[in-house]
């Protein structure tokens, strides 16, 4: 896109979103970061109430957080992610669109305090942790079973935990993470993204 771009144009198609991020990053699109428009319809739902607080539990390069908060300024983003080059990378497109409302955290999304928040985005990032080596998002320091079945499991608990009317949207999830508690509302783009809420 010319130098002549405004933000705006930044957000008219996913394509063009995806060229704000370096070429590595762009050739991961289609497998890793969440599509525009799943990003949109999912923080929609999650956003109805001015003033939420909205956790993406593996956020990578902070595609949905950074979408999300455009879309719905009166609501605050947030992205958690524990390889800091995607951080890195999700702080840089931030400062380019000037977006306010969102923040990143390079930590395990376990160590977090979910009370700070009160609904969560969750495209299935643990997966990674199955694939083979060359299939690694970025590096394969953090792929291994063990690890999905923790992260799975740790998530559960996390999500058992959270207050009735919680809000959680899933994106190509194995919904081994989601309590019995949390009632389906709706489903899109044949079921692969799914809108969550806590009895």
């Amino acid at each position: 896109m010319g130098p002549s771009a405004t933000v705006t144009d930044f957000f008219s198609a996913n394509k063009t979103f995806d060229s704000l991020y370096s070429k590595n990053v762009q050739q991961l699109s289609g497998k890793h970061w969440t599509p525009m428009l799943v990003a949109v319809k999912a923080a929609n739902y999650l956003a109805e109430t001015d003033g939420a607080k909205i956790l993406d539990i593996g956020s990578g390069v902070g595609k949905f957080c950074l979408i999300g908060a455009k879309h719905f300024d009166k609501c605050s983003f947030y992205g958690v992610e524990q390889r800091k080059d995607l951080i890195a990378e999700a702080e840089r497109v931030r400062n380019i669109l000037k977006i306010k409302n969102v923040d990143f955290i390079h930590n395990d999304f376990a160590k977090l305090n979910f009370d700070d928040y009160q609904h969560f985005y969750f495209y299935n990032s643990f997966f990674e942790n199955l694939v083979e080596e060359e299939d690694v998002l970025i590096d394969n320091h953090f792929s291994n079973s063990g690890l999905y079945e923790r992260y799975t499991n740790a998530l559960h608990k996390i999500l058992k935990d959270r207050p009735s009317g919680t809000k959680l949207v899933t994106y190509q999830s194995t919904q081994h993470e989601i309590p019995a508690d949390y009632q389906l509302i709706e489903s899109h783009f044949n079921s692969k993204l799914n809108f969550w809420l806590k009895k």
